[in-house]
C-alpha cells in the first residue's frame, strides 16, 4: 500500500514531465547526472522520475520489489517501464 506522499507523486503532473525520456535514458545504463544534462532536469528531479517510475511499476504489477532499489536495478525498473508503456528502447541486447 502506498503512502500518502507516494501517491502524491504519482498524481503530481510535475512528477510525469520527461518520465519517460528519463526512463528510456535509464534502459541505457545512463547516469543520473548524465540523464540530468540530457533532458535539462535536475539531479534531485531524475531521482524524483526514477522514484515515480519504480511507484507505478510496484502499483502495476502488484510487486513491491519494484520501489526496492536492492531487488532491481534502475535499469530494470527502466526496461520494465518502457516495455509495460510500450516505448521503444534499446537494451543491452542492441533491440
Amino acid at each position: 500500500m502506498l503512502r500518502d506522499s507516494e501517491i502524491g507523486l504519482l498524481c503530481d503532473p510535475r512528477s510525469q514531465e520527461k518520465l519517460d525520456d528519463v526512463a528510456e535514458l535509464l534502459t541505457r545504463g545512463i547516469i543520473y547526472t548524465a540523464i540530468g544534462e540530457e533532458t535539462g532536469l535536475s539531479l534531485g528531479q531524475v531521482k524524483n522520475r526514477v522514484t515515480t517510475s519504480r511507484l507505478w511499476l510496484g502499483e502495476e504489477t502488484g510487486d513491491p520489489a519494484w520501489t526496492n532499489a536492492r531487488k532491481k536495478t534502475p535499469v530494470e525498473a527502466g526496461v520494465e517501464f518502457c516495455r509495460r508503456r510500450g516505448l521503444a528502447f534499446r537494451d543491452g541486447a542492441g533491440s
